[in-house]
């Protein structure tokens, strides 16, 4: 998850099965990245600036298990399917 406003990563993580349908509250994927704070963890929206901020969330098919870049970034090479939602959130 990001928010493409402020260009700040929140969260990311890998490792998902292709079968899992939900992750329940306070359950971790086998793998998170360091989010833009620099913790392993989600961190959720808190705009400081008191304007509408757009939050991408990605979800990711891959022929294989692949680590995201620092950044989040996935090795397109491996993306089978992409899914994209895009939320809202002003403080």
């Amino acid at each position: 998850m990001d928010d493409t406003d402020a260009h700040f990563l929140h969260w990311v993580g890998w490792g998902i099965s292709a079968s899992a349908r939900v992750l329940k509250t306070g359950q971790h994927p086998p793998h998170e990245g360091s989010n833009a704070l620099g913790y392993p963890r989600y961190d959720g929206p808190c705009p400081q600036d008191h304007r509408v901020h757009h939050y991408r969330f990605s979800v990711y098919a891959l022929d294989k298990n692949v680590a995201p870049s620092l950044t989040g970034v996935i090795p397109k090479a491996h993306v089978l399917a992409t899914a994209r939602l895009v939320g809202t959130y002003k403080d």
